[in-house]
């Protein structure tokens, strides 16, 4: 599916155009659009942006090329920037399950609020360890 949307999204301009842009070889992305590799996270984000559509879209979880009022979409979006500062890699390899099934709204929203939750817990434990020290630096 992604080598078909790739192919369609490129339209008249060659891989060669595409890949230099992407910082890719047109080696790379030739293997892209005809399925002989599959790009990482960062690639297949790099790609969306580049074509302005979504992940969901070069995937085929959607078939809406410009989802900008589609919640799933938006979530899933959300999901990925935030998985990006938490520095996770790659969000269809790394949960459990098989990562070729699409993953609910709600699902994707209920994992936003881990990561959201997690992150608070992390930073108010960083705040008391910091409170701490000083503390004991003043005594």
């Amino acid at each position: 599916m992604l080598g078909q949307r790739l192919k369609l999204l490129r339209g008249k301009r060659t891989q060669e155009d595409i890949a230099k842009h992407l910082g890719l070889t047109r080696a790379r992305y030739s293997h892209y659009e005809n399925g002989r590799s599959e790009p990482d996270t960062e690639t297949l984000q790099k790609f969306a942006d580049f074509y302005n559509t979504s992940t969901d879209y070069l995937l085929g979880r959607t078939d809406n090329p410009n989802p900008e009022n589609d919640s799933y979409s938006q979530a899933w979006r959300e999901l990925e920037k935030l998985a990006r500062e938490e520095g996770i890699t790659d969000l269809y390899t790394s949960r459990p399950g098989d990562p070729t099934e699409p993953l609910s709204e709600e699902m994707v929203r209920d994992i936003i609020m881990g990561i959201k939750i997690a992150k608070s817990y992390r930073e108010e434990q960083e705040k008391l360890k910091k409170k701490e020290k000083e503390d004991a630096d003043n005594e």
